[in-house]
């Protein structure tokens, strides 16, 4: 198998492990699946992603 279909291939993986963990409808998450089949590098699945992921700051005061 090709090294680059190796890095595309486990990068849907990865990225259906990440759309498995947010926090929203099914219905969605079966588009996004979807779309990560046909176009693993998509625009919306990365929007997606980074609009649903909280960021806690490490410094507590």
């Amino acid at each position: 198998m090709l090294l680059l279909k190796k890095k595309r291939i486990a990068h849907q993986r990865t990225t259906k492990r990440m759309l498995d963990t947010l926090d929203i409808s099914d219905r969605k998450r079966r588009k996004l699946t979807r779309e990560l089949r046909k176009s693993p590098f998509s625009d919306r699945i990365t929007r997606t992603i980074l609009a649903e992921t909280d960021f806690e700051d490490d410094v507590k005061d």
